[in-house]
């Protein structure tokens, strides 16, 4: 067994990596999984990473990837990253036994931000409490975001042929690194659980989907997924692709000047891109999820063959284990901070929810009107939302219990007390207690006004559940499967329970926004 000294050297394929000792936990960052995909390699799959000589320490997270501001800060808070380069794609393993031989579970994270925002380098995901109480190894990945991640690019910069899916790839390459040397850290690629929030937990949806990552993972667990966002046609990618090279001043005959455009060009090319997607759906844009994510994962027909949304609904997520998880007010996330929102009167709701969704959607609002009663328009509609939000989430439970391959369904229904109480039990509130770690999470207006000993219990429960599905593909003792006609699901809030049928069907409100039928 490896000495708990301060320090020690552990060989991967590429080289010697140095990792520290601290509280028990041996944590390696900033470790290269690909080629750096700068220069000429901007818009070119990943590669296996070159090998260095001696030894490379790993005190140091890498820098997150290339993005614009968020306004998720608003409410997760500013991220304590190193910086932002194009030179992005490192990983974080903190591991409770850095020897061979130890086969513990692996836990591998990809974080969200609609493809476009955050980094797994983040402190936010500092995976030292999760490896120590779980005795287990945690990983998180860095992967190309926005335009650099999944701009589609039907002609070559390069490539011998289309550029796709990008940051999807660079997530296979990050686990077949995980496949290939976690055993040194003392893994077991055997026990893989690949697991996302958001646009990550739609990678995790997409890894189903492609090819490539068959057999790089056994378990998964997928968090807020956005379900309802399937990826592009082949059509769609290329509009926005068309929309980005003009906002960028790129003709199409020469998409090679895309890898001499300085990174800050590029991301003000990809913010024009936004701004027009938004406005090209008319109405309120948060209201049309697509609006927000035009730069996402496109079906070329080689990295990814199938809409992976579609491929869920035909059962391409039927093997290995399964725990879904739906935050229960998670469009507070996209409304809570913005106050006119919240000062719109009914007739000025009406008429944007007519706008977007006809006379069905009028309908729908008035049901859910009468059902909310004595809560404003706004409220109600933001209910109505993330009410909806959770419907294929629902779906693909039912879809697994009807395989006789049941999933674990978990509803998180904490409230943040941030905003008024409007933020509620809102998308990303769930992470802090993930990850357990409330001190990296001091500056986030999420957890402001929050009660300690609440955050300490419920974070420890939360955890709990993620460790103990990571090692035997079941979260708790006492926590049943989703199965009609009872579709248990454990509810995280400020008590833990099972609870039945948590979320409306599609029937209960006849209106599914975003998806098809």
């Amino acid at each position: 067994m490896t000495k708990r000294s301060a320090s020690c050297d552990i060989r991967t394929e590429a080289g010697v990596v140095r990792w520290r000792w601290r509280d028990g936990i041996g944590s390696f960052r900033g470790v290269p999984y690909a080629s750096p995909p700068v220069g000429p390699r901007r818009f070119l799959p990943p590669e296996r990473p070159p090998a260095w000589d001696g030894v490379r320490p790993t005190e140091e997270p890498g820098p997150a990837p290339m993005q614009p501001p968020s306004r998720a800060e608003v409410v997760m808070g500013p991220m304590d990253v190193p910086g932002y380069s194009e030179d992005c794609l490192t990983l974080n393993v903190w591991t409770p036994a850095p020897a061979s031989g130890a086969q513990l579970p692996v836990l591998v994270w990809l974080h969200g931000g609609g493809y476009m925002f955050g980094a797994g380098s983040a402190s936010w995901y500092d995976g030292s409490v999760m490896a120590r109480r779980g005795g287990m190894v945690v990983v998180t990945v860095n992967y190309r975001l926005g335009a650099l991640g999944y701009l589609y690019l039907p002609t070559s910069t390069g490539a011998g042929g289309p550029a796709a899916n990008l940051g999807l790839q660079d997530q296979c390459m990050a686990l077949e690194w995980v496949c290939d040397n976690i055993a040194a850290f003392g893994g077991d690629p055997a026990r893989v659980t690949v697991a996302g929030q958001s646009a990550g937990g739609l990678s995790v949806v997409a890894l189903h989907a492609m090819p490539r990552a068959s057999g790089l993972f056994q378990r998964a667990i997928v968090w807020s997924s956005g379900l309802q966002l399937p990826a592009h046609t082949l059509d769609e990618a290329t509009a926005v692709t068309d929309v980005f090279l003009a906002a960028a001043g790129i003709p199409h005959d020469s998409v090679d000047a895309l890898l001499d455009l300085p990174a800050d060009r590029i991301l003000e090319a990809q913010e024009k891109t936004l701004l027009q997607a938004a406005v090209a759906v008319g109405g309120d844009p948060r209201l049309q999820p697509s609006s927000m994510a035009p730069f996402r994962p496109v079906v070329d027909g080689d990295v990814l063959p199938e809409d992976p949304v579609a491929a869920a609904r035909r059962g391409a997520m039927d093997a290995g284990d399964l725990l879904i998880g739906v935050n229960a007010e998670e469009m507070g996330f996209v409304f809570a901070f913005d106050e006119t929102f919240f000062e719109q009167d009914q007739l000025t709701v009406l008429a944007q929810v007519e706008a977007t969704w006809g006379d069905e959607g009028l309908r729908v609002f008035e049901s859910y009107t009468a059902r909310e009663a004595g809560r404003t328009a706004p409220e109600v509609l933001c209910t109505l939302l993330s009410e909806e939000g959770a419907v294929p989430s629902i779906e693909l439970a039912e879809r697994r219990a009807a395989a006789g391959r049941p999933a674990y369904l978990a509803w998180f229904t904490w409230r943040s007390p941030a905003f008024g109480g409007r933020l509620g039990a809102a998308h990303t509130v769930e992470l802090p207690f993930v990850f357990n770690n409330p001190e990296n999470w001091t500056r986030s207006p999420m957890l402001a006004g929050a009660d300690d000993e609440e955050v300490h219990e419920l974070g420890s429960a939360l955890q709990d559940a993620w460790i103990a599905f990571a090692a035997t593909g079941i979260p708790a003792e006492g926590w049943p499967p989703y199965v009609p006609p009872e579709r248990a699901a454990m509810a995280f809030g400020r008590s833990v329970d099972v609870i039945s049928n948590p979320a409306p069907t599609r029937s209960a409100t006849g209106l599914t926004f975003g998806t098809s039928a």
